[in-house]
């Protein structure tokens, strides 16, 4: 099975258990990952993610409701085939190691 959408939004993930879940399935195209409402801090492990490093392509995000950092950023910017974007009820909250 190929993946075209993967839609995990409103889940309480066990530490790595998104980002695993993301980086073994197999795609053969870019997908649309809906991930918005991630509770807890699983959005940390999540922007960690290496698209580059895996054959994960992600050509659209929703992220609502979550949380907006530099990591987030970064991230968003490592993704080559992103296309859509979306980030509403989000708050931008600043790194521990950004200048204020």
């Amino acid at each position: 099975v190929t993946l075209t959408e993967l839609n995990v939004s409103n889940i309480q993930w066990d530490a790595n258990s998104l980002t695993n879940l993301l980086l073994y399935q197999k795609y053969n195209n870019c997908i649309f990952l809906n991930v918005s409402s991630i509770l807890g801090s699983t959005y940390i492990d999540m922007i960690y993610l290496k698209p580059s490093s895996s054959a994960l392509c992600i050509g659209k995000l929703s992220w609502n409701n979550n949380i907006l950092n530099s990591l987030f950023l970064e991230f968003i910017s490592s993704l080559e085939n992103l296309e859509s974007l979306e980030i509403n009820g989000c708050e931008f909250v600043n790194n521990p190691s950004d200048p204020i």
